[in-house]
């Protein structure tokens, strides 16, 4: 089996996992080290069946907790997951190496933070265990510390940093927004949630630029913080290949295309991917001309150019045998540069 995820549990303040599931103990360093992108994988068909629905969004659009099931789990570890609130979370996943179209390179982390609440369910002959995820600590009772001091003339970005230095200490930043956005007053202002503050950025500096400028966003994604506005080239560029598709892209709604592709975990939140021009002439497809059936239509995508990445959904489910269960959906907004 091609799909590959690598789910491990570190206590606070520890450096190796104490609990650890996984399709592929070689390429997970269990037993054997190895990189994470190595094709010399050791599949384990014994191992557990995973369950997850992953919404990765702007963090001022929150979704709620992320939750993870692990079936058949042993009773010790049911007995066990109460005390695990706080303990560290990691889910890496995607493809090894396998069938011609299975991308080992693909996979990376999808979910990265910290247990929330852990519980066991024991229904007949099935137990599971379910863990629900925060991405990070802070709660109405253990508020955080967003102070943001902008100054006259002081470019957004630097402000934003200084923000995020001071509140989320040790989490790595991703900014790529417009050098544009500077005011000529001082904007101060104290919040007690990532999401108050990202709220409090976009609706500052929605419409800022044009009236289809979609303001800044600030999101939280596998611990690490990405602000952006699709105006300014991204960190993080990818190519998609035709193949990469489960089903043609569509528009969602106004300016909002969704893409299906096997599941990945090699891109990111404000990220900028490129759609691809299409398998014509290329080595092994079957050309045909407008006239024959089927179309040369089915092999190339219907939509061209950069797009941003506004928000990620992760489906899985490792032994559902639909392709349509293990897959990652894109929204994504088209790349409009504009300083």
């Amino acid at each position: 089996m091609p799909r590959y995820y690598n789910l491990t549990i570190t206590a606070p303040g520890g450096s190796q996992p104490f609990r650890q599931w996984t399709t592929n103990p070689q390429a997970s360093g269990v037993g054997a080290p190895s990189s994470p992108n190595t094709q010399q994988t050791v599949y384990d068909p014994a191992a557990l069946n995973v369950i997850f629905d992953l919404i990765i969004q702007a963090a001022d659009q929150p979704s709620g907790y992320q939750n993870i099931t692990v079936e058949g789990v042993p009773l010790s570890d049911l007995q066990q997951a109460i005390g695990w609130t706080g303990y560290q979370v990691e889910l890496q996943a995607g493809m090894t190496a396998g069938p011609p179209l299975a991308n080992p390179q693909q996979r990376g982390t999808i979910l990265k933070g910290q247990i929330y609440q852990a519980f066991g369910n024991w229904v007949g002959t099935d137990m599971t265990l379910d863990l629900v995820i925060s991405g990070t600590a802070f709660t109405l009772d253990s508020p955080g510390n967003f102070n943001f001091n902008r100054q006259p003339g002081q470019p957004l970005a630097e402000a934003i940093q200084s923000t995020l230095n001071t509140a989320m200490s040790g989490v790595t930043q991703n900014v790529s927004i417009s050098s544009q956005l500077v005011v000529q007053r001082t904007e101060p202002g104290t919040y007690g949630s990532l999401t108050e503050f990202a709220t409090m950025i976009r609706e500052t500096t929605k419409g800022v630029l044009g009236s289809t400028y979609p303001g800044v966003t600030v999101a939280l994604q596998s611990g690490q913080l990405y602000v952006f506005d699709g105006t300014t080239p991204a960190q993080n560029s990818m190519q998609f290949a035709f193949t990469d598709f489960v089903g043609q892209p569509t528009w969602i709604n106004q300016n909002l295309m969704q893409v299906t592709t096997v599941l990945r975990g090699d891109l990111q939140i404000g990220g900028s991917v490129k759609m691809p021009q299409g398998l014509q002439d290329a080595p092994g497809i079957v050309t045909t001309t407008a006239a024959s059936m089927p179309s040369s239509l089915k092999y190339q995508s219907a939509f061209q150019g950069a797009f941003t990445i506004q928000g990620i959904r992760h489906v899985g489910n490792l032994r559902a045998p639909d392709a349509r269960e293990w897959v990652s959906i894109f929204n994504c907004f088209p790349t409009t540069p504009t300083s």
